[in-house]
């Protein structure tokens, strides 16, 4: 059984990151902002995903607000605090919206987590970190991001 929970968490993973190959920002993009955030992820077939944190545009810190619904093969529960860049922002208002992903993931403890989103309006947000949990997933999905008052 350990062997075909390794086999199935691997198999996802490389699926996942081949499927969201296709949505990836250009490595040699310029980052226009910073972001740090903590998200807690979880589901069985439907998940979602809240938390909140930190944008750094121009110089000036701006609290935002994370929230979000997944759809596919999930079970289980992460929490995640992860940092990145965010390309291709015109205006710290086209930072709001939802992001979308499609991938698979699989933790099982504390790990490494690094994953790409991007917006209707263009805007790609790279994120890297750590998440502790139990979770596999072969998910689409939607986070969105919005400014705190």
């Amino acid at each position: 059984m350990s062997k075909f929970i390794n086999f199935a968490a691997g198999a996802a993973i490389v699926i996942g990151l081949a499927i969201a190959g296709a949505n990836v920002a250009p490595t040699h993009a310029h980052p226009t902002a910073r972001i740090a955030i903590e998200i807690t992820q979880g589901g069985f077939i439907i998940g979602g995903t809240s938390g909140g944190g930190l944008v750094r545009y121009h110089g000036r810190d701006y609290d935002v607000t994370v929230s979000g619904l997944r759809f596919g093969a999930i079970i289980g529960t992460t929490n995640a605090v992860v940092s990145g860049r965010i390309t291709n922002l015109s205006s710290l208002g086209d930072l709001e919206g939802t992001y979308t992903s499609i991938g698979a993931s699989g933790s099982f403890g504390s790990g490494k987590n690094y994953q790409q989103f991007k917006n209707e309006r263009g805007v790609h947000l790279e994120l890297y970190g750590v998440q502790d949990g139990y979770e596999m997933s072969l998910d689409i999905g939607g986070m969105t991001l919005r400014l705190s008052d």
